[in-house]
């Protein structure tokens, strides 16, 4: 499908207390973790970027290409100046491309993600590596309390943003994954 929307940052002008709400919050997760500064600035440029694809998606039920670009971009330069932060990027890639490989399945077979959303799996596997699993479980559990919680979106064939749930997920997946897929392991598998 489409979309007569393009990508420009003048799309985000309405919500920017929305973006400094959410890189409010991060700061003070990352305050609380007590962190290394390199890793707070690589934190914040990574929950930069999913506020403003969870906001887009939310608002257009988009998520544009040449934002998924600089995103992409945006984790080689951090492995190449700080590899240290994010996993190596053979990881990266095959738990991106298996993860959005798993949802382009699932789209072919019922239609349910977005195009824009298998994508975005993708530069999140990127970034996150095995620490994706944990991201993508914490977004369809939320997605599914969110579902059920607003009535607007109870019914059937109504159409869920994906991405600001993948957002919430992958943002505590970056600090706390290890600790979270070993939570899962222990009770879940």
């Amino acid at each position: 499908m489409e979309s007569d929307v393009k990508f420009s940052w003048a799309l985000l002008r309405k919500e920017y207390k929305l973006v400094f709400a959410g890189l409010v919050v991060s700061l003070l997760l990352l305050f609380l973790e007590k962190v290394s500064f390199l890793f707070g600035v690589v934190y914040l440029a990574f929950v930069s970027f999913l506020i403003v694809a969870a906001v887009l998606d939310y608002r257009y039920m988009l998520v544009f290409d040449k934002f998924l670009i600089v995103f992409a971009l945006l984790f080689a330069v951090v492995y190449l100046f700080a590899s240290s932060l994010v996993p190596h990027i053979s990881e990266g890639f095959l738990c991106g491309l298996l993860c959005s490989g798993i949802f382009f399945v699932l789209r072919l077979i019922n239609g349910g993600v977005g195009g824009g959303d298998i994508k975005f799996i993708f530069c999140l596997g990127l970034w996150l590596g095995v620490k994706l699993i944990f991201a993508i479980y914490a977004a369809v559990f939320t997605a599914m309390i969110f579902a059920v919680a607003v009535p607007k979106y109870r019914q059937r064939q109504a159409r869920i943003p994906f991405a600001p749930f993948l957002s919430l997920g992958s943002a505590v997946a970056f600090v706390y994954g290890e600790k979270a897929i070993f939570l899962l392991e222990e009770y879940f598998l």
